[in-house]
């Protein structure tokens, strides 16, 4: 809100843009590789510092699917885009996959319970979000892991979320 759509913010060397989170991969300890689409650039790439960290900057806004507002600087002789912030505009149907990757140092120590040959641990998320009111949301979510080889975990979550008391649109 107050921002130019896209371009360079006039009180900063930043440009903003909205922008739809495709995937994100966690760096180090608390960083984000990011990859999202934009009306002006198309396909771009971003790292996010301390983004697993930093829930003012960043929050939920880079998960799959989501609709942001990207705060940035250009990238200086590298691929990526410095995110400095995002604002979630949207985060309504997500499909989320995952995969336990045992060349990543952050595999873990519970790789004795999974089978390491031919299975490849996954897990597929769907997600769908409905908005009856602006103080209510209704959300359905269906997963499937298979992180162990031979066996299937199907997950069904139905969450009801109600606000109340003072916020953005009323101060009570």
């Amino acid at each position: 809100a107050g921002h130019p759509p896209g371009g360079a913010l006039p009180f900063m060397n930043l440009d903003a843009s909205d922008a739809i989170i495709l995937r994100h991969r966690d760096y180090g300890e608390s960083d984000r590789i990011v990859t999202f689409l934009t009306p002006e650039e198309g396909l771009c790439k971003g790292f996010a510092r301390n983004a697993r960290a930093s829930r003012k900057r960043f929050g939920p806004a880079l998960e799959s699917f989501a609709s942001v507002r990207l705060h940035y600087s250009p990238a200086k002789g590298g691929e990526f885009l410095s995110l400095r912030d995002a604002e979630l505009l949207d985060l309504r149907v997500g499909l989320r996959t995952e995969r336990l990757d045992p060349g990543r140092a952050d595999y873990g120590v519970n790789t004795a319970a999974l089978d390491t040959g031919s299975h490849r641990a996954s897990k597929h998320s769907l997600m769908f979000d409905f908005n009856p009111s602006e103080f209510s949301r209704i959300r359905l979510q269906f997963a499937q892991d298979r992180s162990r080889a031979g066996a299937s975990d199907n997950q069904v979550q139905v969450q009801y979320q109600m606000n109340l008391g003072a916020h953005g649109a009323h101060r009570y």
